[in-house]
């Protein structure tokens, strides 16, 4: 990824194809100015997926909790996710946000 991303600052490729979370973080950390766009998927493997967190099924105590966390917390989580340059996208893989 990082390479991608240093052969796209320095004008070898014009074009740079990584995951979301892993690309929304280089480019908001890179030396200069670059775009993400989400791809608009038809066929094939979905790369755009909701993250979860998973707990064995005896474990509903602690599921209570996490979840309780989690909605507890859901506007700090989305910053840190924000800060790190995750691209926040709705079902049809559009962005929300802009990062």
């Amino acid at each position: 990824s990082a390479t991608m991303i240093r052969d796209l600052e320095a004008g070898e490729i014009d074009v740079a194809l990584l995951w979301g979370p892993i690309a929304g973080y280089y480019v908001k950390n890179a030396k200069t100015r670059l775009k993400l766009a989400p791809i608009q998927e038809t066929s094939g493997t979905r790369m755009a997926f909701r993250v979860a967190f998973g707990v064995r099924h005896s474990d509903q105590i602690w599921k209570r909790d996490l979840n309780q966390f989690i909605s507890q917390n859901k506007s700090e989580l989305e910053k840190i996710l924000i800060d790190y340059g995750v691209p926040l996208i709705d079902e049809n893989g559009a962005l929300l946000k802009k990062n």
